[in-house]
């Protein structure tokens, strides 16, 4: 907002906007832009990259999970994710690396996703708590059946800082 100087950078790329808000009783809010409307070439609202949501919801909940160590009557946290203009998106692999044939279009123009995890859980097990949580947007393209290897595989990618 306001007029950058000649030293600032206006960034109008969606990926990069992100809007964070974090409360002293720990709670998380954050709003990101789908990074896939700022590809070259690939129409605004129209792509949902398979992989993404892992990354962008798995972000979200380690850091959620290191902040939780600063209170240590918490062994529980709430997550709830909203995933919005989504109607008649497609399903695709932005950069190749997984077969996706681009005709799995979403009907619905969101989906809320909701859970709880245990803190243990998230460093021991968080591939199982991913899937369960993110099986209902995959489902809303087509039915597509969300893999247990896809989540654990693009976690494992993150993990090592790979895109």
């Amino acid at each position: 907002m306001g007029r950058p100087s000649e030293r600032e950078v206006y960034i109008n790329d969606p990926a990069h906007g992100d809007f964070w808000r974090a409360s002293v009783a720990g709670k998380l809010y954050t709003i990101r832009g789908y990074a896939e409307d700022g590809f070259d070439g690939v129409q605004p609202g129209a792509v949902i990259d398979i992989t993404l949501p892992i990354w962008r919801v798995a972000e979200g909940l380690l850091f959620a999970g290191r902040l939780s160590e600063n209170f240590p009557d918490v062994d529980a946290i709430a997550v709830e994710c909203r995933f919005t203009g989504l109607n008649n998106r497609v399903l695709s692999s932005l950069d190749g690396s997984r077969a996706v044939f681009n005709d799995r279009i979403c009907r619905t123009q969101e989906v809320v996703l909701r859970g709880q995890v245990r803190v243990d859980q998230l460093w021991d097990n968080l591939s199982e708590f991913m899937h369960q949580l993110l099986v209902p947007l995959y489902e809303r393209f087509d039915f597509f059946p969300l893999s247990r290897e896809l989540v654990d595989t693009e976690l494992a990618r993150m993990r090592r800082g790979r895109f």
